[in-house]
């Protein structure tokens, strides 16, 4: 199964640690894992070497609205590239991004929250 996982960064946050243990547990069972982040961000945690990771980063500008187009610009063209079976996204908003540009594509999407501050 190709699956593909979007996160922010991996940062050293709780987050990105699932998404490690996560990303290298399925790896590990076969399956074909893509993990897009903003790689200049280094990873704080290993990762398998057989995970294949999309770099997720945009030119940003001063314009917000722009900003936002390229993110789900960007998102839509890996979602393309690697046509998985299975999208999966952690934390907002990136997860709504992840929602918005798969608008149309027949694959199943799954998006976790991993924050306590919506629980507040």
């Amino acid at each position: 199964m190709r699956l593909l996982f979007f996160i922010g960064s991996m940062g050293n946050g709780g987050a990105e640690r699932v998404m490690s243990i996560l990303c290298n547990a399925l790896v590990g069972r076969g399956h074909e894992v893509f993990l897009a982040y903003d790689t200049r961000v280094k990873s704080a945690y290993t990762l398998d070497q057989r995970i294949k990771v999309c770099r997720r980063e945009i030119c940003r500008s001063n314009n917000r609205l722009l900003n936002y187009y390229r993110h789900l610009k960007k998102i839509r063209e890996i979602i393309n590239d690697t046509q998985p079976d299975i999208v999966i996204s952690f934390v907002w908003p990136l997860n709504i991004m992840v929602l918005i540009s798969a608008l149309g594509k027949e694959i199943t999407i799954i998006v976790s929250e991993h924050s306590a501050f919506l629980m507040k």
